[in-house]
């Protein structure tokens, strides 16, 4: 009995230990394995990654940009059984989406409760979510699937993949669900969340693009956000079963914001303040801030990096503030995830392949190996868009009429997009070259 007493006290100091977001812990788990990481992220922080970058002109699909969503539920049946089984994960997957797009979108109910001094810096992302109908075999999906395991959770490090950020969950080796083509999905694992085989509070964690590349050691297909289980979706009745504060929807909002590269909004600077070394987020109008925050406070909350004026932004979406106190976005958190999904954006390829969010249609299948290339002319980017993740691609390249390479993607992966800068070449017709297993094709472009 002794044992058991002191087991539970273990898993209840490890749950309060650990942070709602796994995010700041995990970055810095790969720093300290690939040190040259932390360039990366300072230039995330600085908001720097995107400055320079060409913008391609008439490229479709960012008047309304929409992401594709697949939801991957990984749960024993006894887990199922507390969130209502098939019906009630279906329902959470639903009101989940709703509540993503209301905040990403500004139409959240409750923003009337966001401060007169933050008023006006209520941002609007302009970006859509919805699932995806389409599977990346061209089959229809519902834009989820639900897999009942014998494995109690999936811990944050070690296992299958790279040991980062619940990786065995992205891993049908692990135990998990492999993610599809993450050009053309946002994949997001529903999970129980364990650290060192226990129970933990951690919410969620993104692992966005600029995190999963080759030399961090995390491969592309870990892309995407992991979910604890009882942390997503709206609560539908009072005797459903949730986290206390995680029954709005914003966990997957906050991780959201994360793939689309915001940070804390306080920065995960260990307290300090941009007078003493402080970073912040990197963001100008979301205030100075020491700590996360948590629970709900009164308005203004005062703390070491802001003492005056309207204080810290608590309803920050980017806080740990709970689910019913978390209300907004800023402007410029907003134009920040708007770079992401901008052409040379990470996330752009998430945002060209509008069929995906269609069901099949039985009068036109899309083939094996269908593909778009747009725009065309083009200015400063070209892009290649399969209808359905490839197969036998060996590479891509684009070359003059004479034949000579002037642009290339030889990728040791199958993914479903892929873009090229042509803002170098001069203006004419020039031909791009998709190199399959079993024989090349051929198409012709023109540069302005």
């Amino acid at each position: 009995m002794l044992c058991i007493v002191q087991l539970f006290i273990v898993a209840t100091v490890k749950a309060q230990q650990s942070p709602k977001c796994a995010f700041d812990k995990t970055v810095k788990a790969i720093i300290e394995k690939n040190p040259s990481f932390a360039d990366v992220y300072r230039e995330v922080k600085a908001g720097a990654r995107y400055s320079g970058r060409a913008m391609a002109k008439g490229t479709a699909n960012l008047d309304a940009p929409v992401i594709p969503i697949v939801f991957h539920v990984i749960l024993t049946d006894v887990q199922q059984k507390r969130i209502k089984d098939s019906a009630g994960i279906i329902q959470r997957i639903h009101s989940q989406v709703d509540a993503l797009n209301r905040d990403f979108n500004a139409q959240n109910a409750d923003s009337a409760s966001i401060p007169g001094g933050f008023k006006s810096l209520f941002g609007n992302t302009g970006v859509s979510f919805a699932l995806a109908h389409t599977a990346p075999d061209g089959s229809p999906t519902p834009g989820y699937e639900i897999i009942t395991t014998d494995i109690p959770g999936f811990n944050l490090e070690g296992g299958a993949g790279s040991g980062f950020g619940f990786s065995s969950a992205k891993h049908a080796e692990g135990g998990g669900v492999d993610a599809w083509d993450t050009d053309s999905y946002l994949n997001i694992w529903l999970i129980n969340t364990l650290e060192d085989g226990v129970p933990t509070n951690i919410l969620g964690l993104a692992i966005p693009t600029y995190i999963a590349a080759d030399n961090n050691g995390i491969g592309y297909e870990e892309r995407g956000i992991v979910m604890h289980f009882a942390a997503f979706g709206v609560r539908d009745s009072q005797f459903d079963y949730y986290i206390k504060g995680s029954d709005q929807g914003r966990t997957l909002t906050h991780e959201a914001g994360h793939y689309l590269d915001l940070l804390h909004i306080w920065g995960d600077d260990e307290g300090k303040c941009p007078e003493n070394g402080g970073a912040d987020d990197g963001i100008a109008d979301t205030p100075p801030q020491a700590y996360s925050s948590s629970g709900c406070y009164a308005y203004p909350k005062y703390d070491a990096c802001t003492k005056t004026g309207d204080g810290i932004m608590y309803m920050n979406y980017m806080d740990y503030s709970i689910d019913a106190c978390a209300t907004m976005f800023t402007h410029q958190q907003a134009d920040k995830m708007r770079a992401a999904i901008m052409p040379g954006g990470d996330v752009y390829a998430l945002t060209q392949h509008p069929w995906l969010l269609l069901y099949p249609d039985a009068a036109n299948p899309i083939v094996d190996n269908d593909y778009v290339i747009y725009p065309n002319p083009a200015d400063d980017r070209v892009n290649i868009t399969f209808r359905k993740q490839p197969g036998g691609l060996k590479g891509i390249f684009i070359t003059d009429l004479t034949g000579r390479v002037v642009a290339t993607e030889a990728y040791d992966r199958q993914a479903g997009f892929y873009t090229f800068s042509v803002a170098g070449l001069f203006s004419g017709m020039y031909l791009v070259v998709l190199d399959f297993e079993t024989g090349r094709q051929v198409r012709k472009i023109f540069v302005r």
